[in-house]
């Protein structure tokens, strides 16, 4: 039916395949992340400067960008909580599937 590979072959492919491609995610969530926290600091000098020839136009849009950049990290780390706990729950009520 698979080839002469068992489904248990299969599973262990799924399961790596689905975990490489989690473990991606959250280091490129966690480089833009950090990109985030140098660019907040490098506005944070920057700032004074930028309001002096900008009139606090460019402030406060970067200012808006930041806080919709939080929302949305929010919302994110949220929802990977909750796949953490539903991992969690399922490794904890199925050991057999060896998560």
């Amino acid at each position: 039916m698979f080839g002469g590979r068992s489904l248990h072959s299969h599973w262990q492919t799924a399961k790596r395949v689905i975990g490489d491609g989690w473990h991606g995610a959250v280091k490129l969530a966690g480089q833009l992340d950090q990109g985030m926290r140098v660019s907040r600091r490098l506005f944070g000098a920057l700032q004074p400067a930028l309001d002096q020839f900008a009139g606090g136009a460019g402030t406060n849009h970067m200012m808006s960008a930041f806080k919709a950049y939080d929302s949305t990290k929010s919302d994110v780390m949220q929802g990977y909580n909750q796949v953490e706990q539903m991992r969690n729950r399922i490794k904890r009520q199925v050991p057999e599937l060896n998560l």
